[in-house]
Formats: C-alpha cells, sequence, structure tokens
C-alpha cells in the first residue's frame, strides 16, 4: 500500500522502489501473486506517483490472476436457494 512505504516505513523514493521489486520478485518465486493498492489522491505526490508509475512498468506484461480460473479446478456445485 502506498502509505506503508512513506508513513510507515518512511523510505525515501529510490529505496522504496528497491523494497517493492523484491517483494514482486518473491511472489514471482513462488508463483504468487503480487498484488498493490494505491490511494488515488496519493497520486497527486510527485514521488508517489513516479513509484506508482515504475509499480506499473515492473508488473505490466506479468501473468494476471483470475479467480475464475481457480474456481474451474475444484468441482464444486453450486446451488441457488430460494
Amino acid at each position: 500500500m502506498d502509505g506503508t512505504f512513506t508513513v510507515y516505513m518512511k523510505l525515501a523514493r529510490e529505496r522504496s522502489l528497491e523494497v517493492a521489486r523484491a517483494c514482486i520478485d518473491r511472489c514471482k518465486a513462488v508463483g504468487g501473486v503480487f498484488t498493490f493498492l494505491w490511494h488515488n489522491h496519493m497520486l497527486l505526490d510527485p514521488d508517489l506517483r513516479w513509484l506508482y508509475e515504475q509499480l506499473l512498468d515492473i508488473v505490466s506484461g506479468t501473468r494476471t490472476y483470475d479467480w475464475k480460473d481457480e474456481l474451474r479446478k475444484f468441482p464444486i456445485q453450486l446451488r441457488q436457494t430460494a
């Protein structure tokens, strides 16, 4: 989440990117899903906007997660209840 880097960890712009990239790399290494939350008002901060754009570049082209594909793997019958 955007606030994690600046508010809680108090990281500078470049260090924030390093930490985020390390998390992304760890997720990729184990076939996990990396999700990031960005509040739209945080894009007004030039440093956080830069970081957001860098993260989008890093994750672009990677496989996305589709929960419907996961659901199809299980033989679950869904019933409608009245």
